[in-house]
């Protein structure tokens, strides 16, 4: 008899690995974060790119590393001894990997090995680790209607800019697109439109995409899961999200951090992405940079890169 054994073995964080942009926060963020329940709180880990750990199985040591597949889904190999495997969820790889190596040395075991622990998951040295230098740790909820249908949605991008709307919101959920295939519907908001992509769930090909001016518009255009508001399925209504983006502060950091990409994104998406094109942008962070002196004057660094003061409204200069 196989029993999944829940013992949280000796692990160790070998490389952190990366955040990326595209993979967190975008469509196939619910692949690149694990879900972990905290005293009825639902908290999100990131699956790093490239992270690598180690762990001590009995004799075997069992190493792991992340990367994507060919359409950006995790893609674990377990290493053990001799004996390596590759697999799209980290339990298969791991127990995989074990046993090919128990069979390599003339071993046999029917223990089944739980596979998030592996990664760290479970392991709060680790967790705080891999949630070091992560800009927005994504929200996750069950929202249900008044038959009892669930949907767990993903927020991933929370912005409330200065002109009171959702611009820069994404969000996601997995559900059923038709009897056959199963989709992601990711949900984004920019310039005041609306939009939800719907993506193969196994090829992640775009199925269709759907837009409008508001949440309740576009979703009435697709015609599913209309028990549900479109408000509701965006994630806009649920109340710790309202709390998050009507308390959201604007981002800071100093010029030495503006060489960090991640930070280099969200002051240009908080400050100037309405008003000046991102490549102006990086020419007048590379100005900022470059200077050695502690008082800028802003009139001379925009003149030398060609922006014009009279774009900007006053407002942001104040922030």
């Amino acid at each position: 008899m196989t029993s999944t054994i829940r013992q949280r073995y000796p692990t160790t964080l070998q490389q952190p690995g990366d955040i990326v942009k595209q993979l967190h926060y975008g469509s196939l963020a619910s692949y690149w974060w694990s879900l972990k329940n905290d005293n009825g709180n639902n908290i999100a880990i990131p699956i790093r790119k490239n992270m690598c750990t180690s762990t001590k199985v009995k004799d075997a040591i069992i190493k792991v590393i992340v990367t994507a597949d060919e359409i950006n889904h995790p893609e674990f190999t377990a290493w053990c001894g001799d004996a390596s495997f590759k697999a799209n969820t980290v339990s298969v790889a791991v127990n995989s990997a074990y046993q090919n190596h128990l069979n390599l040395i003339g071993q046999s075991s029917n223990t089944r090995l739980n596979g998030l622990p592996f990664l760290g998951i479970t392991h709060l040295d680790i967790e705080k680790e891999l949630l070091t230098n992560v800009n927005q740790i994504s929200q996750i909820f069950e929202i249900c209607d008044l038959i009892d249908n669930k949907l767990t949605v993903w927020i991933t991008t929370l912005k409330r800019n200065e002109e009171n709307d959702y611009n820069g919101f994404c969000s996601s959920f997995i559900k059923n697109w038709n009897t056959r295939v199963k989709a992601i519907f990711y949900q984004t908001v920019k310039d005041q439109i609306w939009t939800v992509q719907t993506f193969d769930m196994k090829s992640n090909i775009l199925l269709k995409e759907y837009s409008d001016s508001s949440a309740s518009s576009v979703w009435q255009q697709i015609n599913k899961y209309s028990t549900f508001s479109g408000e509701t399925l965006f994630g806009i209504e649920d109340s710790k999200v309202k709390e998050i983006i009507y308390s959201k502060e604007k981002p800071t950091c100093s010029i030495q951090n503006l060489s960090n990409p991640e930070v280099f994104d969200n002051m240009f998406d908080a400050y100037l992405n309405n008003h000046i094109g991102k490549d102006i942008y990086s020419n007048f962070v590379q100005e900022l940079t470059s200077t050695e002196s502690l008082i800028i004057e802003l009139g001379s660094t925009f003149s030398a890169i060609n922006i014009d003061l009279t774009s900007i409204p006053s407002r942001i200069f104040r922030t």
